[in-house]
């Protein structure tokens, strides 16, 4: 249970990365519509879709939720393999540190 909850908490705050940089750079939506066209994705590629061709800002809030589709969106996501990294590897291993900690104070 501590790891998944440490997977859904990553998730998550990497997502709240990505809409951050996607407010910055919208042409991320672009390169997740690639990532998703060239059936890069294991689930979820209507899904995702259908979400990237809705506007910038609606994307964002989406894929912050915390709603059973953000989840399920969340665990196989274009953003993860778009060759602009709205996350450097830094980042996303301080995430998985802090999502870690506070997986296991639950």
């Amino acid at each position: 249970m501590k790891a998944e909850r440490k997977n859904d908490l990553t998730k998550r705050a990497y997502h709240r990365m990505v809409a951050r940089a996607l407010r910055r750079m919208p042409a991320l939506i672009e390169e997740a519509r690639a990532v998703v066209r060239a059936n890069k994705l294991a689930h979820g590629a209507d899904e995702w879709d259908r979400l990237l061709s809705r506007p910038t800002n609606d994307v964002c809030v989406e894929i912050t939720r915390r709603t059973p589709l953000a989840t399920r969106l969340r665990i196989d996501s274009p953003f993860y393999v778009t060759p602009t990294r709205a996350v450097s590897e830094a980042q996303r291993l301080r995430l998985r540190e802090i999502a870690s900690r506070l997986a296991s104070a639950h």
